[in-house]
Order: C-alpha cells, then sequence, then structure tokens
C-alpha cells in the first residue's frame, strides 16, 4: 500500500515544501480558527445540480469513514457524516446499514472473477472483457435503483497504469458501471499514498473522482508525523492529474487513523485531524473519507479511535452543521449568518431608501439585480441582508471583491448601518 511511484524520496519532497520547521500546534491551531484561503488552480465540475444529494451530483458535503460500525455509523451521522462507506466484504450489510440510517453509501464493486487478483500474484489469469462487463452489470443492475447508493468504488484498489492489464481493467470497469448506471453516480478507485500527478492522470481519465491517501502519520514509519505539509503535496497532486486528464473530476481528501500516536503525543490528535481536514479543503477537497473508521485494530486503542472519530468529526460538524462551511468550500459562497441578528423590522420607507440606494451603487456593475433586501434595528445600530447576482464570467474573488465594495459604499451612504450580510448568486438562481 505505501510503495511509492514518486522519483523524489519523501524528505527531499517535504524540503522542496517547506525549507523551514514550523510548529505543528501553531499550524494546527491557525487551521482550526483561522480560515484561511489560497487561490488554486480551478478544477471544472458539475457544481450541485441535484439538492440535498452529495457532491458533485448534489450541494451536501460529502464526510465519511470506511468501516464504521452500526453505533459509530449512528454517532458519525449524528455529529457531521454524510455518508457511510465504503465497507470491504459483502454489500449487503452495508447497504441495510444504509437503509437502517436512510443515508448514503459508498457501494464496493468487486467482480467474483477478481477473487483472487493480488498485485503481486503473477500467476492471477485475467477474466476476459466479457466476463467482466457481464459480472460488473449483474453487480450494478441488482441495486441500480437503491436511492441511498451515492457512489461507486472500483476493486481491486491501486490499480497500477504502468501495468497495462490493470490499466485496461479500470478503464473496461468502470466504462461498464456508467452502462449500466441510468443515475450516472460518480465512480471512483482508491489511490495510494505516494503516487504523484503524472501517475494519477493515467488512472484519473477513468474517474469521476481522485481519492488519493494523504496518510502523513504512517508515511516513512511515522517519521513525517510534524511534517504534515505532505497533505498540501498530496493535494497538488490530484489537482494537476484533474487538470491534465479529466478537469470533470473533483479531489478527494482521505486522511487516516488506525494506530496509536507516539508516547507523549495523544494530545495533539484533535489539532493534527483538524490541520489535516482544514489543510485539504483551502487546497480545493470537494469531499473526506477517512480510512479507517474499524475500531478492531492491533496497536490502536479504544480511547485512541476516539480521539481521532471525535478530532475528525469537529471538522464534520463545522461543514454540515451550524457553521454551514460546506457552501464555502463546495461553491466559494460567503457563509451567510443562521439568521439575521435580534432586532425589530425596519420601517418599509427605511428599507425602500437602502434598496435604492443599493441599486444605485450597483449600477452599471458586473454586481447586479440586487433583491431580497432585508433591514432589522438593533441595539448596536441597523443590520442589512440582501441578495444580488453575478457575472458568469466573474472568478469568486472578484465576486467577493465586488460585493465588498458594494457593502462599504452602503456604510458610507448610512454611518447608521452596523453590518451588512450579502449573498452572491449565479445569474440562473
Amino acid at each position: 500500500m505505501l510503495t511509492s511511484t514518486h522519483p523524489e524520496s519523501h524528505r527531499a519532497i517535504f524540503a522542496s515544501l517547506m525549507p523551514g520547521r514550523r510548529s505543528l500546534l501553531k499550524a494546527a491551531l491557525i487551521a482550526a480558527g483561522v480560515l484561511v484561503f489560497v487561490q488554486q488552480p480551478a478544477v471544472a465540475g458539475r457544481h450541485g445540480d441535484v439538492p440535498g444529494e452529495l457532491y458533485p451530483r448534489g450541494d451536501r458535503f460529502c464526510f465519511t469513514f470506511y468501516s464504521t460500525s452500526e453505533k459509530d455509523s449512528a454517532y458519525a451521522l449524528k455529529n457531521g457524516a454524510t455518508a457511510i462507506g465504503p465497507y470491504y466484504g459483502g454489500q449487503g450489510t452495508a447497504l441495510r446499514l444504509a437503509e437502517q440510517f436512510d443515508t448514503w453509501l459508498l457501494y464496493k464493486v468487486r467482480l467474483p472473477s477478481m477473487a483472487g487478483w493480488r498485485s503481486g500474484n503473477k500467476q492471477f489469469a485475467w477474466p476476459a472483457d466479457e466476463t467482466i462487463c457481464r459480472e460488473t452489470a449483474a453487480i450494478v443492475n441488482a441495486v441500480q435503483t437503491n436511492r441511498h447508493i451515492a457512489m461507486w468504488d472500483v476493486e481491486p484498489e491501486e490499480l497500477r497504469a504502468w501495468i497495462p492489464a490493470e490499466l485496461h481493467y479500470l478503464e473496461l470497469v468502470t466504462s461498464c458501471i456508467r452502462s449500466n448506471d441510468p443515475g450516472r453516480r460518480p465512480v471512483f478507485m482508491y489511490e495510494p499514498n505516494h503516487r504523484n500527478a503524472a501517475t494519477l492522470a493515467r488512472t484519473m481519465a477513468f474517474q469521476d473522482i481522485c481519492a488519493k491517501g494523504a496518510y502523513t502519520d504512517v508515511l516513512d514509519k511515522g517519521t513525517f508525523a510534524h511534517k504534515r505539509i505532505w497533505g498540501r503535496w498530496s493535494m497538488e497532486q490530484e489537482i494537476k492529474a484533474i487538470a491534465n486528464a479529466n478537469p470533470a473530476a473533483q479531489p478527494w481528501i482521505v486522511l487516516w487513523m488506525a494506530r496509536d500516536p507516539a508516547p507523549g503525543e495523544a494530545g495533539l490528535t484533535r489539532d493534527r485531524c483538524r490541520h489535516d481536514a482544514y489543510l485539504g479543503l483551502v487546497m480545493g477537497g470537494k469531499g473526506i473519507q477517512i480510512w479507517s473508521g474499524a475500531r478492531a485494530r492491533r496497536g490502536f486503542s479504544s480511547e485512541s479511535f476516539q480521539a481521532y472519530f471525535d478530532g475528525y468529526l469537529s471538522v464534520a460538524r463545522d461543514l454540515n452543521g451550524p457553521l454551514r462551511l460546506a457552501p464555502v468550500f463546495l461553491f466559494g459562497q460567503k457563509r451567510l449568518e443562521p439568521e439575521l441578528p435580534h432586532g425589530t423590522d425596519a420601517a418599509p420607507e427605511r428599507v425602500a431608501a437602502i434598496r435604492a440606494a443599493l441599486a444605485e451603487i450597483a449600477a452599471g456593475g458586473a454586481i447586479h439585480d440586487i433583491h431580497n433586501v432585508r433591514v432589522r434595528d438593533t441595539d448596536a445600530g441597523e443590520i442589512v441582508n440582501f441578495h444580488c447576482r453575478a457575472a458568469p464570467s466573474m472568478s469568486v474573488i472578484k465576486v467577493h471583491q465586488g460585493v465588498d465594495e458594494i457593502e462599504r459604499a452602503l456604510r458610507r451612504a448610512f454611518p447608521s448601518i452596523k453590518r451588512v450580510i450579502s449573498h452572491a448568486e449565479p445569474p440562473h438562481a
């Protein structure tokens, strides 16, 4: 699982990314407390066409753990997770669990004819193309109408692009999944920790999601536990591979929890979880998978499991709970307050005056169609909330700059306004 496909050593990669040492705790606290956004190359793709479904089909952020028990699945879903799985082995139990909790499942597709495949098994006889297509069709057709299946996860995992038979299998099985799934649900395969952009690009031609491990704690026998910028390198490889091979695909953040921390470092677990997740998010990650939610693992105490579990779930709550950060990371939306502050609605004449001022300020600009203007009187001053539309050619940064200029101009015109809350919408919204 940890065989490197990158020509450089782990230490060389780290040195090129981060020549000076920084405190992990400082970095973790920055990620946990302040969201610092960096501009990354845009990744084209679908943008939540189906409200309520998981991204990229819908507008909900996918946050899930591999192989959680019934009890742990319930706990995770209650605390911000939005799906369960994938699960290894038979999928019947996993599907029943998804139905029980009325949630989404990442469904594994492993063909009977591939049961004897191992990466080192040179005696394995690859099935004929007709067998691959027939078995894939049987698996997909048996569950294609089940609304709990969100995505298809191809097995075997970690198929290697430089082995022609493996790359051909990936191309064929993904094609057969799509041709038998009228819902056109996303297809992906777990990619191992060290794959670089060039290698990923060859397999990403056939996938909708790039799910490459960013397992910092196990890298180089654990010596990277204090060099967590490895997560940045991992996301850079995903984004480059997607840009080069399949711009419609989406980058995911695949993180790790499977072993006790080093002696004396248990107190860092929560910070490390939040640091790694937020690092992936600010780099452009559009979903989070955690390997693994299985508790019964040698060298992984129940206390350590729970610390990792709660650490990652604190990010899930940030994304999908009251803070509602998911739209920020999925669509670049400015986070709206859950509700207007306490106070009373302003008089209609006052609302009309502010609405007219907003329209005048925005006149002739790329930010236009000011609507849904609300004004509330509070002890601290007036609170204004409005929606607007942006030209489709504008970048997220340009939209935010334009909206900020309107907000500042409004406050200059009306000094009694304490706060302005705006929401930019696309032209078709």
